[in-house]
């Protein structure tokens, strides 16, 4: 079992009917399953899919401190330091926005 966040995840017993990985919550009960034999790419897929929540809450966090680096830090920059910033802002905005409305 592997802990990334609230979620966790961990190899079926194909012999069981499933191959695959289960997502569980804190309580070990299952709320996801990625399907499909049990090697690297899609432990890779286990491992996003049980550690999204904490990402996403990463992603709010930096959005933030993107935001005032733009208001209060950078406010008078110019050229591209500003539209880097604005892009990444932008960027991050698209990100949260997909995984939270799909």
């Amino acid at each position: 079992m592997s802990k990334l966040g609230p979620l966790t995840y961990e190899p079926s017993i194909p012999s069981d009917g499933f191959n695959g990985f289960w997502i569980l919550d804190k309580s070990r009960k299952a709320v996801a399953t990625v399907d499909g034999p049990q090697n690297e790419e899609t432990e890779a897929a286990a491992r996003l899919f049980a550690a999204a929540p904490e990402l996403l809450g990463d992603a709010r966090r930096n959005l933030v401190w993107q935001k005032h680096l733009r208001q209060n830090v950078l406010a008078n920059a110019g050229g591209s330091v500003l539209m880097a910033l604005d892009l990444s802002i932008s960027a991050t905005e698209a990100f949260i926005a997909k995984a939270e409305n799909g």
